[in-house]
């Protein structure tokens, strides 16, 4: 559009320009009644030459206005709208993406503390197994590891249902993506680059 607006506005310069020149030609020319030479005939072609050229200069006027009124400000005033509608929707695109990033992000982030408070339930295992062998079941050191290992116990069990329901979460979030978010955005943005070449066409061809 910014192309097909730059060339009309210089066709309705060009325009504007020349009937510019040739009006200043035509008032440094003068009357009929100026020229010296030949008779009243000649005064009389001479008058019509300038009177074609007034006319010329009028339509290369009116030319200009057209190209201005018709085309230049409609297109700009199209390149505005378009350009706002084109910000909403890279703006939608970007947040889209960013909330489905972070919708993989959060699952990654819970099945990590899920893995690690797993691990930690192992290793206080293997602890007590071998503190109770090293000190019998009911030593202080053996007591301590078991209520290490049921605090531990329990964090696994709270990472492991905040993992399943962001495992929901993020199959609902793909899901939405896939069928309504997404086809929805691409859809404004096929609504939006029809739009803008059915302007396009339009004008020109008018």
């Amino acid at each position: 559009c910014r192309d097909i607006q730059e060339f009309f506005r210089r066709r309705a310069a060009i325009s504007e320009e020349y009937a510019r020149s040739l009006t200043r030609l035509i008032q440094k020319t003068g009357s009929p009644d100026d020229i010296k030479c030949g008779g009243k005939s000649m005064m009389k072609g001479w008058g019509s030459v300038l009177n074609l050229a007034h006319v010329e200069a009028q339509i290369h006027y009116n030319i200009s206005n057209n190209i201005i009124q018709n085309m230049c400000q409609p297109i700009l005033a199209l390149m505005k709208d378009m350009e706002n509608n084109r910000r909403k929707l890279v703006m939608s695109s970007m947040k889209l993406t960013s909330d489905f990033k972070d919708s993989i992000d959060l699952l990654q982030k819970a099945r990590t503390r899920y893995n690690q408070k797993a691990k930690e339930v192992e290793t206080v295992k293997e602890q007590l197994s071998t503190n109770m062998e090293k000190y019998g079941n009911d030593s202080s050191w053996t007591v301590n590891v078991k209520k290490r290992l049921t605090k531990t116990e329990e964090e696994r069990v709270q990472a492991e249902e905040e993992y399943r329901k962001q495992v929901d979460a993020t199959n609902a979030h793909v899901d939405s993506y896939m069928s309504d978010s997404a086809p929805a955005l691409l859809n404004e943005w096929e609504i939006f680059e029809i739009t803008r070449l059915h302007f396009i066409k339009s004008n020109l061809s008018n």
